[in-house]
């Protein structure tokens, strides 16, 4: 923790000069990590409003997904942020962890035996890790995890930890409360707002 920044009943404010940051998750499994980017009525206002696997960047990359790859698999998954570059439309990012669906198995559960770290870092190497440790109940059986949301208020960002572990599976029912849907076309899937 740094003096530029200050927690306040579990906020994180973010030094005012902070524009640019990396969110890195550290997490046991891999699960997709999505990001969704609310109005101030908390609902996706445009299918741009959504970074995830199949769309990597949002706004002229105000908002971008950076996957580490090698030899065909996913290996780690983080977030570049430019708070500055984000439009005034946008009131809030929530960043979600999603287990996969695996073919003819069903959903793939996220293993939460050990502690979940999300690592919030700026371009001048100033870094927060906010740390979840999951209750016994939940071990093994978490199938999405969200991390929190950033929330702009008065012209100021700051980092709301959530730690919200639920056992209902995928992304399709976080996006139906946020006004978006999935829909199965013959080309795959598609996003509705």
């Amino acid at each position: 923790m740094t003096p530029a920044s200050t927690i306040y009943k579990n906020l994180l404010l973010l030094p005012a000069d902070l524009n640019r940051l990396k969110v890195e998750f550290d997490i046991e499994s891999a699960p997709d990590q999505w990001a969704l980017m609310l109005n101030d009525k908390g609902r996706l206002p445009s299918e741009e409003s959504l970074v995830f696997y199949g769309q990597t960047t949002a706004y002229s990359e105000a908002i971008k997904l950076v996957q580490d790859v090698q030899d065909e698999r996913l290996i780690s998954e983080h977030f570049e942020l430019n708070l500055e570059a984000i439009p005034h439309t946008v009131h809030s990012i929530v960043l979600v962890a999603a287990s996969e669906m695996e073919p003819g198995t069903g959903p793939k559960r996220m293993n939460l035996t050990k502690e979940a770290c999300i690592r919030l870092t700026g371009l001048d190497n100033t870094r927060w890790d906010v740390t979840f440790k999951p209750s016994k109940v939940l071990k093994g059986k978490a199938k999405r995890l969200t991390w929190g949301a950033f929330v702009r208020q008065e012209g100021q960002w700051r980092f709301e930890p959530y730690f919200r572990v639920e056992r209902q599976f995928g992304i399709s029912t976080i996006l139906k409360a946020h006004g978006a849907r999935i829909d199965k076309t013959e080309e795959g899937r598609s996003l509705s707002v």
